[in-house]
């Protein structure tokens, strides 16, 4: 697996549990409490993996910074809307179901971004075994952050 079949698998996993959550109603609070640290726990192994191996390659050999804090503004956005979530009373089942649904689209948007602006700017620098080296590193370390958070 390589680097960018690596993000690829941890936004899909991102994405599941987002779309998770919009299928699961107001009267399955733990579920969707269970959900909601799913998200999180995918948020934090995919921030842990940007941060360590991602990011330095776009600041240093890309001069990408640009990109980076767009991954941080979009993954704040994304955690806000977790917090707005977990902050409603477990009976309110339509603004529940409005803000689930905002946050997939905002998923769905980070995953899209990430595929059209992160990894072209990652391929502009990275060699194909460059990749592949740092691909299964990378997913190693994903499921290790995500059997810690769960």
């Amino acid at each position: 697996m390589n680097l960018y079949e690596a993000i690829a698998a941890e936004d899909k996993d991102l994405t599941e549990a987002a779309r998770k959550l919009v299928d699961s109603t107001s009267a399955q609070p733990q579920v969707r409490e269970d959900l909601l640290r799913e998200i999180t726990a995918h948020l934090d192994a995919q921030e842990v993996i940007r941060e360590n191996h991602v990011y330095p390659i776009l600041r240093i050999t890309a001069d990408r910074e640009d990109l980076v804090e767009q991954y941080h503004a979009r993954v704040e956005g994304l955690r806000g809307r977790i917090q707005e979530l977990r902050d409603l009373p477990a009976d309110s089942k339509e603004p529940f179901q409005y803000l689930a649904e905002l946050l997939y689209d905002d998923v769905e948007s980070m995953t899209h971004w990430e595929i059209h602006e992160v990894m072209p700017a990652i391929r502009d620098v990275l060699t194909e075994d460059e990749a592949a080296d740092l691909g299964e590193w990378v997913r190693a370390e994903q499921r290790a952050v995500l059997r810690r958070e769960r």
